[in-house]
């Protein structure tokens, strides 16, 4: 079975990313995931899309928190998504970029 990937938009001197980044890898070896870790300034599309969300974590192209991330939250939705629980997300667990 592959792993699953989720993906953390940061940036160079986000404090609030720096704050995110050991508690993603810390969960990565708990539970077996692949961080791929995206410098927003390396894509116009990621710039546009992120810049005043960062950090952002996003798994399967759904956010799972941004901003000021909560741990709790961030830790218990990929505990559900990489032990096989669901690959879909509750209202509570995803944030809908269209209520934005």
């Amino acid at each position: 079975m592959d792993k699953v990937e989720v993906k953390f938009y940061t940036k160079q001197g986000c404090h609030l990313c720096d704050q995110v980044l050991p508690t993603l890898k810390l969960l990565a070896q708990q539970y077996n995931f692949h961080l791929q870790i995206n410098d927003i300034h390396r894509k116009d599309k990621w710039l546009e899309k992120y810049m005043l969300m960062i950090p952002v974590v996003e798994v399967f192209g759904d956010i799972i928190d941004y901003g000021q991330i909560d741990h709790a939250k961030l830790s218990k939705a990929l505990e559900r998504i990489c032990t096989g629980f669901s690959h879909s997300f509750d209202d509570q667990t995803s944030i809908d970029l269209q209520d934005q």
